[in-house]
């Protein structure tokens, strides 16, 4: 698993949030993106490594797939977040 806490739709790969909004997707890793622009709060976009890039993945197929379970999940989402506002 890979998470990477995000505060801003920025990047130029297939997989970054910017990329992803202005093709016009508004769910992605299990959050909603909002029509502006601009993210309100942080947010978590989990990923798996495939052989040659990331397969991105919401948190309820994280529990589903069994990569973690669901109190573990909520532990580290919550310090990822955490972290990422320097609290």
């Amino acid at each position: 698993m890979e998470f990477v806490a995000r505060g801003f739709l920025t990047g130029s790969t297939d997989t970054s949030l910017w990329t992803i909004f202005k093709n016009g997707i508004r769910n992605y890793c299990g959050n909603t993106l909002p029509d502006g622009a601009l993210l309100f709060v942080n947010i978590l976009t989990p990923t798996t490594k495939a052989v040659d890039h990331d397969v991105p993945v919401t948190p309820n197929e994280i529990v589903q797939r069994g990569f973690m379970n669901q109190a573990d999940l909520e532990k580290a989402s919550k310090e990822i977040i955490k972290e990422r506002n320097y609290n």
